[in-house]
């Protein structure tokens, strides 16, 4: 038998038992379920739409939105479905 040295591995080093083992605040982070995302009972099976205004058009679309008592998606909605419905 020789007394050398081992020699260091670094591929021993990364799979051996130690360095293979999760430790326990891994082992529940990965048994917790990944959160189910939900949505607003409105927006189910919706697209988004983005338009950019100036600053003048989006104050109008405010303050139409206010005194009508209306959202500014309701509003826009029903402008789309007039604009659907005259080309019919």
């Amino acid at each position: 038998m020789s007394n050398k040295p081992q020699r260091f591995s670094i591929a021993a080093a990364v799979n051996d038992s130690v360095a293979t083992q999760k430790s326990p605040a891994v082992r529940a982070l990965e048994a917790e379920p990944e959160p189910k995302v939900r949505k607003q009972a409105a927006r189910v099976g919706a697209k988004g739409v983005t338009i950019w205004l100036p600053p003048e058009r989006w104050m109008q679309l405010k303050m139409l939105s206010l005194q009508s008592g209306e959202t500014i998606q309701d509003l826009v909605a029903g402008w789309i479905e007039e604009k659907v419905q005259a080309g019919k």
